[in-house]
């Protein structure tokens, strides 16, 4: 155990930190957040036109989100309610 909380707890706990970690200010933290989700997707398959973000987050927003944006929020709303336990 490496002592990382799970749910709802590990996200408060990080949320703290990041809020915690110097330099103190709202748009840093926002910046090390949207870092930290950024990672928990993989890069694979690369998007060419979009090298800032992770690859599945680009296909995703040309295969799903922008053709059929009722399905996409679907989507996500069913991927969220399984991550969630």
């Amino acid at each position: 155990d490496d002592g990382a909380a799970y749910g709802f707890p590990g996200v408060a706990e990080l949320a703290r930190r990041l809020a915690a970690a110097p330099p103190r200010s709202a748009d840093e933290t926002t910046r090390r957040a949207q870092s930290v989700l950024r990672r928990l997707f993989p890069d694979w398959p690369p998007a060419p036109w979009a090298p800032e973000r992770p690859g599945l987050l680009a296909w995703f927003e040309v295969l799903f989100a922008r053709p059929f944006p009722a399905f996409s929020a679907k989507l996500n709303a069913l991927v969220t309610f399984s991550a969630g336990g």
